[in-house]
């Protein structure tokens, strides 16, 4: 809840997300001005130790960042490897996990 309510305190707009993978959900959101976004990933109870999402917006950040919530990191910056628009976290472990992904444009 509380990634989800940092991006209703500092995101304007909802942008599209979606998913095939049938643990993860996402949520995308722009700053009013455009010049900030995020991707809210949950990955719920999930095998894989990390988690690979496509979001356009990502090839134009000119700064990402990432933090993660698990049953042990509250919120801590987390490890990503960055290939233009893919994104992969690295969760460590199997389970249930969520991201916040902040972008700068």
């Amino acid at each position: 809840m509380v990634l989800f309510g940092e991006i209703m305190a500092d995101y304007a707009k909802i942008a599209e997300s979606s998913t095939e993978v049938s643990t993860l959900y996402t949520l995308a959101a722009l700053s009013g001005n455009g010049k900030k976004g995020c991707l809210l990933i949950a990955d719920y109870g999930g095998i894989q130790r990390q988690v690979t999402v496509k979001f356009k917006a990502a090839a134009k950040a000119k700064r990402v960042s990432a933090v993660i919530l698990d049953g042990t990191r509250d919120l801590l910056p987390v490890e990503f490897e960055q290939n233009g628009d893919e994104l992969t976290l690295i969760k460590g472990q199997a389970g249930s996990a969520a991201f916040l992904v902040r972008f700068e444009f």
